[in-house]
Parts: C-alpha cells; sequence; structure tokens
C-alpha cells in the first residue's frame, strides 16, 4: 500500500519497505515502514501564551 511518500530518487515509499537514513556524522539507521496512529495529549497553556 503506497504511503503517499516518495524516496531521494522519486520511487514511491510503500508499507513494509525498509529504509534507510544515514546521518551526518555516518551513524545509519534503518526503518521498517509502518501506519501507526498516535494519540497526541492536549497540553494546556498559560493565559496569553
Amino acid at each position: 500500500m503506497y504511503t503517499g511518500l516518495k524516496d531521494k530518487n522519486g520511487t514511491q515509499i510503500e508499507i513494509g519497505d525498509k529504509t534507510r537514513l544515514v546521518l551526518p556524522d555516518g551513524e545509519v539507521r534503518e526503518f521498517d515502514v509502518r501506519f501507526k496512529t498516535v494519540k497526541r495529549v492536549t497540553l494546556k497553556t498559560l493565559p496569553g501564551f
């Protein structure tokens, strides 16, 4: 299933694909592409903030 995202080469990223992120310091991080719903907590800010 297509995620609506594309990689740096313009190839569609699909659920189940493996992606790789290379950080400036040379560290490599690999990810499995999945859909996930995240519930966010509403924070109360100070008045006028």
